[in-house]
């Protein structure tokens, strides 16, 4: 044969044994039995959990108080081809062991038995509580990382771990490892929380992105667009420990890595337990309140100072008061304020817009004649005097009342006493007159009424005054009260033990409450507030903390006082200079919590000449120049 028959007799060869080889081949049953989704038709708290347990096969279905357990209808998606007994769609009572065993039989003939357990949804988490949240690996709590030494744990982006649980008082924690649940919104069915640190006073929020791995970060709150810090917590299929996951990415809290190089990250769900966590509520405690605290972080106006007195006035607006002040151009392009600038004035007035917005671009208080733009020195200098020190005050009509400190250095046995009247031209506009009350001079040089004013139901305003012991060196003082009726704001009169008299007496008689180095009073829910803190001024002060005792009578006595807050402010690594401790009443924040103020200060013991150091730009840092914001429980001092 040639060679193009024999190609020919093979391919005709080779067709033949591939037809004769063609069969048709049926594809075997399924034996798919799983159950895909599992919903009520009403009555579900979230989504089914559909998990296997021992080669046991279960669905926990959370549902909510108000769920009729008699009468659940179940949706069930199941397997292609399989059936389920009960059916799908079919009423089931649940109300005597709150489960049901369903069967799943596959088309091949296989069949599985679900265990589906209906869970009551009570979660021990409120809309509002203090908690600790560990881990279930290890029971670590999780934290804020960062040397507190040097305040890291305040900052912005800062990381989480988790760590041993550090006992703080009682059953409280440090607050770098306590966290506020925080209640926000419900989305098909869904509860989501923001989860705010007490130490920081920042928020839980997800990783840069929607990636898995990447670490979990604190930040300032998102008034707006918030998902990456809205959170889902749900208990898992054990009970007691929750699964936390984010809003906007679906991601979950996760305990990543091991040791010392411990991080909580975001992840895709693994139902492992470095995804679960003990949450355990505990005693509410104080905390730093980041929008106040943001308040002061201005870029316009009064850019960094000290003091922070707050007066509400009756058009809803607040004016807050401040000392030693820098002027916006101060602040070099990165916000430092530049190191070879000084305070511009010495003392300034910011004007809240109103008691619940803290944008810290609130306006400034402006005068015919002052500095920088009519702001700076608002209070004017008294004649010899280096600076004008307003403080405490209240309004009264359409007028405020304002003490005022006249002086110079850091004050001297030669200071003066007034009392400022500021009367408004237009809203932001207005107008100053130094009055000079005959008892206030009088006392000037034994008390500094610089501790609180009190607008009082009887028609007299209350002013606390201060003097030091003198045998304390600074750490111990006494508070006093004078008054003067709201119609005749010339006309003191001081309290002497006994009665009303026209000059301030030193006698112990007429001292109404014992202070640490610091007082101030304010006036809320029917008590006298008497807000007292350690010396913190001095240098290595080893521990700082602030007390609260209340009197229904404003010449005391004051009573069942109570330690609210433990300082840890530091600066450098040094304690940070901590001082003008004050209560702002007025502002409510509707959680029955108490706003309280303090400023901190570049001299922090630092062995430099202005005690104070430059970062790496030879500039300063205005966190150490700014007042800070801290809510106060109620209950911790028997409000």
């Amino acid at each position: 044969m040639n060679a193009l028959i024999k190609r020919n007799l093979f391919y005709f060869v080779a067709f033949i044994l591939i037809i004769s080889c063609k069969k048709d081949h049926l594809q075997p049953p399924s034996p798919g039995r799983m159950i895909k989704n599992f919903t009520l038709e009403a009555g579900q708290y979230g989504s089914a959990s559909i998990y296997s347990e021992n080669e046991n096969y279960k669905v926990l279905v959370r549902v909510k108080p108000d769920a009729n357990l008699k009468a659940l209808k179940p949706i069930i998606e199941i397997s292609d081809d399989a059936i389920i007994s009960p059916a799908s769609g079919e009423v089931i009572d649940v109300s005597v062991n709150k489960t049901v065993t369903y069967t799943i039989t596959a088309a091949s003939g296989q069949s599985r038995k679900w265990e589906v357990e209906f869970r009551i949804f009570e979660t021990n988490i409120t809309d509002y509580a203090t908690y600790s949240i560990a881990s279930a690996v290890n029971s670590r709590v999780m934290q804020v990382t960062g040397n507190s030494n040097f305040n890291e744990k305040y900052l912005d982006n800062a990381g989480m771990n988790v760590a041993e649980a550090e006992i703080s008082s009682g059953e409280n924690l440090n607050r770098w490892q306590e966290w506020h649940i925080i209640y926000n919104s419900t989305v098909a069915g869904v509860k989501y929380y923001q989860i705010r640190n007490l130490f920081s006073g920042l928020f839980l929020n997800a990783g840069n992105g929607s990636a898995a791995g990447l670490p979990i970060k604190q930040k300032w709150e998102l008034k707006n667009t918030n998902d990456v810090q809205l959170w889902k917590i749900e208990e898992s299929t054990q009970e007691g420990k929750y699964e936390i996951s984010n809003k906007a990415n679906g991601l979950f809290l996760t305990m990543s890595g091991n040791g010392n190089n411990v991080q909580i990250t975001q992840e895709t769900k693994l139902n492992a337990d470095k995804q679960k966590w003990v949450i355990t509520k505990l005693p509410n405690d104080s905390y730093r309140d980041g929008d106040v605290t943001n308040f002061f972080n201005r870029t316009t106006g009064s850019v960094a100072f000290d003091q922070g007195n707050s007066i509400p006035l009756s058009d809803g607006r607040v004016l807050w008061v401040t000392q030693d002040a820098w002027y916006q151009g101060s602040l070099a392009p990165n916000g430092n304020l530049f190191g070879n600038h000084f305070i511009s004035y010495t003392n300034s007035v910011i004007i809240q817009p109103s008691a619940t917005n803290w944008s810290p671009a609130a306006p400034m208080m402006t005068a015919d004649g002052r500095a920088n733009g009519g702001i700076g020195n608002l209070i004017p200098k008294y004649p010899g005097k280096t600076w004008s020190w307003p403080g405490a005050g209240v309004q009264i009509g359409d007028d405020v009342y304002l003490h005022n400190r006249e002086g110079q250095g850091l004050g001297t046995d030669d200071d003066h006493q007034s009392l400022f009247k500021l009367s408004p031209v237009t809203a932001n506009h207005w107008k100053t007159e130094r009055l000079a009350p005959a008892g206030l001079t009088a006392s000037e040089k034994l008390i500094g009424y610089a501790s609180g004013m009190v607008k009082a139901n009887d028609g007299f305003v209350y002013v606390f005054g201060t003097r030091t012991d003198p045998n304390s060196f600074g750490f111990e003082t006494y508070l006093y009260t004078a008054r003067y009726p709201q119609n005749n704001p010339l006309d003191w009169t001081f309290w002497n033990g006994n009665a009303w008299v026209a000059t301030a007496s030193i006698v112990s008689n007429a001292h109404v409450a014992k202070g640490k180095g610091t007082n101030f009073v304010s006036y809320l829910n029917g008590k006298y507030i008497h807000l007292t803190m350690e010396q913190g001024f001095y240098c290595d002060i080893p521990s700082l903390k602030m007390y609260i005792a209340t009197s229904t009578s404003p010449t005391g006595p004051f009573i069942n006082q109570r330690m609210v807050y433990h300082f840890t402010e530091f600066y450098k690594g040094s304690n940070a200079r901590v001082y003008t401790p004050l209560i702002h009443a007025h502002a409510d924040n509707g959680k029955r919590e108490l706003l309280l103020t303090y400023s901190i200060n570049f001299g922090a013991c630092v062995n430099t000449g202005d005690g104070a150091i430059k970062e790496s730009d030879g500039n300063y840092d205005p966190y150490y120049y700014r007042v800070k914001g801290v809510r106060i429980p109620y209950e911790m001092f028997g409000l």
